[in-house]
């Protein structure tokens, strides 16, 4: 049976101050009247064009990221509703003369790239983008009900219940995994995936696996890169690419089940870009999207820390020295592992040891 073309409606409200660029944007993305996604997001930007683009990037990213998870398919046709005709009509310049072949895809900018990747994108003029934006926010939860950011609110909780089923769960097995990044700053180029490293922790046995990986895209490192990360140029050119190497971390990982713990969110969401990159459909992708733990957010709250901790402050806090070179994911993934299971020590009393299986 077909999948059911569905019209997904997306808005966004943004409020810029011109005095210190302050912005504040609220965002919405509609199924069949149906609200699928709702944030509130704060940034800064140098003018309201700046801001204008920001929000279509933050809309994107999360229609990206609902697409991953099965919530909007290559068959619905997706409405980006905005309210600035100048950023529209740039945007179309850009596309047509990529049309036109007079300009390549590196000079693409990042919302022109992803409307060339998704066919079923349509970037619409909307002068009445946030009247209709808080119309259904009305109708939605009624004139009375206080609007909530549910967005905010599940956040926490999955950032914690994969964590707290491990802390409950001695059984379960562990991955701890960490990306590197080829960190590029050229316009509509994406940051993709270099390396990949994990270490498995499954009764009081660890098993590890790194692999470079070969961007599809941009595969030139920076000399910035180079000097963070210590990966050379060779090593990247001779690496696999993404698919390939995820293939064999899928076979690395087995069909047991397992939680997967990173620092942070931007391993995820990296991941989650390099899927899209990529075409990539490995059942490890959603594995690792559904079993997936931010460790960050459970120990900042459990520190009472305002703001997010780093992993060498939280290694600190608990006297563990880093072992290994920073900015290497095998040896981040490694120490994330440490600290972890350090944390665990205080409930459960469990040790870590390492080795190079």
């Amino acid at each position: 049976m077909e999948n059911q073309q569905r019209h997904i409606i997306c808005y966004y409200s943004m409020k810029f101050n011109a005095d210190n660029g302050n912005s504040k944007g609220l965002f919405l993305i509609i199924n069949e009247k149906k609200l699928i996604f709702k944030s509130r997001e704060n940034f800064n930007a140098e003018d309201l064009r700046e801001a204008h683009i920001k929000c279509l990037k933050c809309l994107m990213a999360e229609i990206e990221r609902l697409e991953i998870k099965g919530k909007i398919t290559s068959e619905d046709i997706v409405y980006i509703n905005t309210d600035s005709k100048a950023v529209i009509d740039k945007i179309n310049e850009i596309l047509n003369g990529f049309k036109e072949n007079k300009c390549s895809i590196k000079k693409l900018s990042k919302i022109a790239l992803k409307l060339q990747w998704h066919k079923n994108w349509e970037l619409v003029f909307n002068k009445n983008n946030s009247k209709e934006l808080y119309k259904f926010l009305k109708e939605f939860y009624g004139n009375n009900k206080k609007i909530k950011d549910s967005k905010r609110r599940n956040k926490e909780n999955n950032d914690t219940k994969n964590i707290n089923k491990i802390l409950e769960n001695n059984d379960l097995d562990i991955i701890f995994f960490d990306f590197e990044m080829n960190c590029t700053n050229a316009e509509g180029v994406n940051n993709e995936i270099i390396s990949i490293g994990a270490v498995r922790y499954s009764n009081n046995d660890n098993k590890v696996f790194y692999s470079y990986i070969k961007p599809s895209f941009n595969w030139i490192l920076s000399d910035r890169c180079k000097t963070l990360t210590n990966i050379k140029q060779k090593e990247i050119d001779n690496a696999d690419y993404f698919i390939k190497v995820f293939s064999r971390f899928e076979r690395w990982v087995g069909e047991d089940e397992v939680i997967f713990i990173s620092w942070g969110n931007d391993d995820i969401r990296a991941l989650k870009r390099d899927v899209r990159l990529n075409k990539c459909d490995l059942s490890i992708v959603n594995k690792m999207i559904d079993n997936y733990g931010n460790f960050q957010a459970v120990l900042t709250k459990h520190l009472n820390n305002k703001t997010q901790i780093s992993l060498i402050n939280a290694l600190k806090a608990y006297d563990i020295q880093f072992e290994g070179q920073q900015h290497n994911a095998l040896d981040d993934a490694w120490n994330l592992g440490k600290l972890y299971m350090k944390f665990k020590e205080e409930l459960k009393g469990k040790e870590f040891t390492r080795s190079n299986n």
